[in-house]
């Protein structure tokens, strides 16, 4: 299978094409002004080149017409890969060795990409082994919110301080918990600085309603942008 792009086919061809024009009109100017229209052995000669030229015209055409559908059916049966993928069924050799040495590739890569999606999930599941570790050993009494206002992971010491459990925090918005405080507000602010203070603030949940400082740190990823926050609850005592 030879890959090129369309406009590279197109120039190609239309070189070639004008060539054999070029060629023909010259071929037949050097004929008239040589002066031998009436011999018959070179209008044979000349209908042979004019009858070859065409033959060259049609398979150039032919070619042109086969190539572009032979791409058009390799698209086709790419665009059906990605319905199939979009759909779960990641299973696509088949389909891949329809289209030849092409196919061949790119289930290569496809394998390599596995693996590597592979190597990343391990990392993060540690990562995330790592995060639970600390927060059930910190001594700070916080709370993880992502950029949506999702409270997704709290530390031991949070849970103790206030006497609930882990599922009373499961699925519940910070806005939930801290009514004055509103995450895409928050998320805008803390943009601007390192930490972001907010005192006096009410906290609300089975514990009844207390009045706490908390303080927000960012948490930036790899884009250099701030995908969550961890709040941390300082001052009074435990209120369970």
């Amino acid at each position: 299978m030879i890959l090129v792009r369309k406009r590279h086919l197109y120039t190609l061809v239309s070189i070639f094409f004008a060539l054999l024009v070029f060629g023909e009109i010259k071929f037949y100017h050097l004929i008239k002004r040589a002066g031998l229209n009436a011999d018959l052995a070179m209008k044979y000669e000349v209908e042979n080149f004019i009858f070859t030229a065409v033959v060259f015209f049609l398979l150039m055409a032919l070619f042109l017409i086969y190539f572009i559908r032979a791409s058009r059916n390799v698209l086709k049966k790419l665009d059906k890969m990605v319905e199939l993928s979009e759909y779960g069924k990641y299973d696509i050799s088949s389909q891949l060795k329809e289209i030849g040495d092409l196919g061949t590739r790119v289930d290569y890569l496809l394998y390599y990409l596995h693996e590597l999606n592979a190597m990343k999930s391990l990392k993060i599941s540690s990562m995330a082994g790592m995060n639970r570790f600390f927060m059930d050993k910190s001594c700070e009494s916080a709370l993880v919110v992502d950029y949506a206002g999702n409270i997704t992971a709290c530390t031991t010491r949070f849970l103790d301080k206030f006497g609930i459990g882990r599922k009373d925090l499961e699925g519940v918005k910070l806005h939930e918990v801290a009514p004055a405080l509103h995450s895409e507000e928050l998320y805008v602010e803390i943009d601007k600085r390192t930490v972001l203070d907010k005192k006096g603030s009410v906290l609300k949940g089975k514990w009844g309603d207390v009045t706490r400082d908390l303080k927000f740190y960012p948490v930036v990823n790899s884009k250099g942008e701030v995908s969550h926050m961890i709040c941390v609850v300082e001052g009074g005592e435990s209120v369970s």
